[in-house]
């Protein structure tokens, strides 16, 4: 199987599933339903004060904060909503004008067409978008917005659009073409199943003027000779949004595991007014119906969720919804059987007031047309599944005819269907198990998990290193003379090991300069150090304490430009200053100033080319995953010395493996530890029989010409590391990814894989050893922290995270709920050219110690 078609089967499967903050806790589904945006509480008429438990009118949208949507302006005409995972064109402006008008709008059967020659030309980089589903289109309705009909102006920039203009260009209808201001309609790729306007070929849209779901003719408007036209915006990623995954609890309940929401299983078989609805609501809770007393009236984006747009009363002889769910029957105006509307906590405003709430037509929504011959006919006007609103209070007799330009029916009277949420709105995490299945497994949330042990770290603008407990409080502190570069590690005697920075004017420009290792005891002496930096090489970022004492650094290795052309480089990517490969070295400690290199790694001894035929190591890059390409760099400037820039070494003794995080290549390597320094220069000996060729590498697959951008997992990573035996999930790795230079938003990540190791015969099981690589755990930040930064699961199955330029540390359960927060306070105000950018509270990471650790029994 083609790696390349793996890969993106993969990302498919486990799609980037982004969420914002909302209550500071999030989580996001594979079909997270993104919040109307409605603050405010209204009457049967007008804004009220939100009223309190047991008041009339309680519980209504306002009073419920849903998951925000985090949109991104990426800066290339795209924006990705961090919390669906759905990344949109900007514009409906076709014709690139600057001018959003009639020329842009497009029939269904152009906009089916117009992306398919988008996706060949590659458009702003991606070759899959798509013309959305209604689901998808209809998670970016705002019910802030203020319906503008019967206005008759044509100033419009007072007027309140249902969609995010700060991200979103939109415009009004074109009255310069004969349209009308609500002439705002946004096609998605969902069609009607029936048909409207008696036999009309229909295709639902969302009219971001009016706040509306509406089924179009695909053909002309009665009356009209040109087809329907529509402002379009295309749409990709999170393949998954909109798909539910329904389970019956056989106990009046049904669960959507894809949204996290719990509905009741019946109706409320009786159509009430929208105050009526509310007060149900509150008897229902008071009543403890089905074992819960938290149900509410749901939100219109809510209830719109479990529609079905491949059912309707005229092809399935249904309600538009799974057959899971009972719907109750009605006998509709045209005298047919049908199935009702269903009110939401959603009120529709207009410039009239806010006597109107939003209701979802799970039968026909039907509507008075008037034929040319003036004549009044009822009929299906907009679909099942159709998003409409109903007068809160009054008298459905007094509109015979309906309202509006196609007769809605007026009922006021409907139905109710309870929703709730399944377990408390939680972080953002994705699992491959099912969310609400982990809690027993893997998370504990108590007050005594916030004792069980002590956080490590060296501020970045300190030379002070901190001890701390989770109450907060100092335990130890240590000082150096050095600034850290970077990690700090206690040992099992109760001595720090300790990176330090040291000036080197060949890496000075470097990110993560080190130079030197120290070794204090707890009392602050020191009593052993080493520096490992020259004119040629130095060590950065990060260390790694053996079991056996000895040491892992990683150092950079300055290589000349002679040297790298004969290494098979294209000149363009190289300088007179030449390049930094990288070395894994071991040392062993001597005496209080000495070391013994003992074993070294080296990627020089590891490249492959196809710029140049006549060096020794040209080769096709796809058929040789295990070397590295030394003409590939994802981050940064290609001119940059810097090029590899692995941040952090990690150790498994008992696979006798190391892990690097190679921060520009935006991947993670497994390198063979068992070979002799000799063997380690080769593609043969070791453990594992390849000496020191890569023996697994996950996250960019662009790395070694199996895939492009879009297959790409990780971003500019730090920190990956296996989970120790002793904790959750013990042998997979935890990575945290920061998000640098990621295609579809800035945001950072905590990634846990599952590894598939198959080295018995690496040569034929490299590919399927990435191909069976599972994300099984993840977590979505509301920080984006683009540079340093690492996670450590901790024993209850909680993950510690360190956001490193921000210095904040907070813990999270496995379903993503935070139960503790630090905000380092340490750290010297540093004046450079930056103005310090931001780092006075940085930290590189951070390491955690149970209580039950060697040095903390001995005090």
């Amino acid at each position: 199987m083609n790696i390349n078609k793996v890969l993106k089967i993969i990302f498919a499967f486990f799609p980037v599933l982004i969420v914002g903050n909302i209550f500071s806790d999030s989580i996001p589904y594979s079909y997270t339903i993104t919040d109307t945006d409605q603050k405010k509480c209204y009457d049967n008429f007008k804004e009220i004060d939100c009223p309190e438990p047991g008041e009339k009118f309680y519980g209504q949208d306002a009073q419920y904060t849903g998951y925000e949507s985090k949109f991104n302006d990426n800066g290339d005409g795209t924006v990705s909503d961090l919390t669906t995972g759905l990344m949109w064109i900007k514009s409906p402006d076709w014709d690139k004008n600057g001018i959003i008008n009639y020329n842009d709008k497009m029939s269904y059967n152009e906009a089916i067409e117009y992306v398919k020659k988008l996706n060949k030309e590659d458009y702003l980089g991606y070759n899959d978008w798509r013309l959305p589903t209604i689901k998808e289109l209809y998670s970016l309705i705002k019910f802030s917005g203020v319906d503008p009909s019967g206005y008759d102006g044509n100033d419009t920039s007072k007027l309140t659009p249902f969609i995010d203009t700060n991200y979103f260009d939109f415009a009004y209808g074109d009255i310069n073409s004969n349209e009308r201001i609500i002439d705002a309609q946004y096609l998605s790729s969902t069609k009607y199943v029936s048909t409207t306007m008696k036999d009309a070929e229909t295709v639902f849209g969302v009219n971001f003027a009016d706040g509306r779901i509406k089924g179009y003719p695909t053909g002309p408007m009665p009356g009209r000779k040109e087809d329907k036209q529509f402002y379009v915006i295309y749409v990709r990623g999170n393949p998954e949004y909109g798909k539910n995954n329904f389970v019956d609890n056989n106990d009046g309940t049904i669960i959507d595991n894809a949204t996290g929401l719990m509905w009741s299983k019946n109706d409320s078989g009786v159509a009430m007014t929208w105050e009526e609805a509310l007060e149900w609501v509150q008897e229902k809770n008071e009543e403890n119906y089905l074992g819960y007393n938290d149900w509410r009236l749901p939100n219109a984006k809510e209830l719109q969720s479990i529609v079905d747009y491949t059912k309707s009363p005229d092809t399935s002889n249904s309600a538009a919804i799974d057959s899971v769910f009972q719907c109750t029957t009605i006998t509709n105006e045209e005298n047919k059987e049908d199935y009702g509307y269903y009110w939401t906590s959603t009120t529709h405003v207009s410039l009239h007031g806010a006597q109107n709430a939003v209701y979802i037509s799970f039968g026909r929504a039907l509507g008075w047309m008037t034929d040319r011959f003036g004549n009044k006919e009822i009929m299906d006007v907009h679909g099942a599944g159709a998003q409409r609103s109903d007068p809160k209070i009054g008298n459905p007799d007094n509109f015979e005819y309906g309202r509006g330009p196609q007769g809605d029916v007026i009922r006021i009277y409907n139905f109710v269907r309870l929703v709730r949420d399944v377990s408390e709105k939680q972080n953002n995490v994705y699992s491959e198990k099912n969310i609400s299945s982990n809690s027993e497994e893997t998370m504990v949330k108590n007050e005594e998990n916030k004792k069980e042990g002590y956080i490590l770290f060296s501020p970045l603008s300190s030379t002070k290193t901190f001890l701390i407990n989770k109450e907060k409080e100092i335990v130890h502190s240590w000082d150096s003379e050095y600034y850290p570069g970077q990690n700090t590690y206690l040992l099992e005697n109760g001595h720090i090991l300790r990176t330090g920075k040291v000036r080197n004017l060949t890496f000075e420009h470097g990110g993560g300069l080190g130079g030197i290792i120290q070794e204090f005891d707890w009392d602050g002496n020191l009593v052993w150090e080493f520096k490992y930096s020259s004119k040629n090489f130095s060590a950065h970022h990060d260390i790694e304490p053996l079991p056996n004492g000895n040491i892992l650094i990683i150092a950079w290795e300055l290589k000349s430009k002679k040297e790298a052309i004969e290494k098979g480089i294209d000149p363009k990517y190289i300088t007179d200053n030449g390049i930094w490969s990288e070395s894994i070295i071991e040392i062993k400690p001597k005496g209080k100033n000495d070391a013994e290199i003992v074993w070294k790694w080296s990627a020089w001894d590891h490249i492959i080319q196809n710029y140049d035929s006549n060096k020794p190591n040209y080769g096709e890059i796809k058929d040789h995953p295990e070397k590295i390409n030394i003409n590939y760099k994802t981050l940064g400037n290609k001119n940059d010395p810097d090029w590899l820039h692995i941040n952090y070494v990690d150790y498994n003794p008992e696979l006798d493996q190391i892990l690097l995080t190679v921060h520009n290549f935006s991947e993670i390597w497994v390198i063979d530890h068992s070979t002799t320094t000799q063997e380690a220069k080769t593609d043969n000996g070791g453990k594992y029989g390849k000496g020191g060729d890569i023996l697994y590498r996950w996250g960019n697959p662009a790395a070694y010409d199996f895939g492009n951008k879009n297959d790409q997992i990780l971003f500019g990573p730090h920190n990956a590391h296996w989970i120790p035996n002793e904790f959750s999930n013990y042998g997979n790795i935890l990575i945290f990814n920061n998000g640098q230079g990621r295609t579809n938003g800035n945001f950072s990540e905590i990634i846990e894989i599952t590894p598939y190791l198959n080295l018995n015969n690496i040569d034929n099981n490299f590919y399927k050893n990435v191909e069976e690589t599972k994300i099984s755990w993840k977590y979505i930040s509301k920080y984006y922290s683009d540079r340093i930064s690492g996670a450590v699961r901790l024993p209850n199955g909680n993950t510690l995270i360190c956001y490193g330029p921000q210095g904040i540390f907070e813990e999270i359960t496995y379903n993503g709920e935070i139960i503790w927060s630090y905000t380092n306070p340490f750290g010297e105000k540093i004046d450079t050219p930056n103005k310090n950018n931001g780092i006075k509270n940085a930290v590189f990471t951070i390491n955690w110690y149970n209580n039950d650790y060697s040095p903390f029994l001995k005090k």
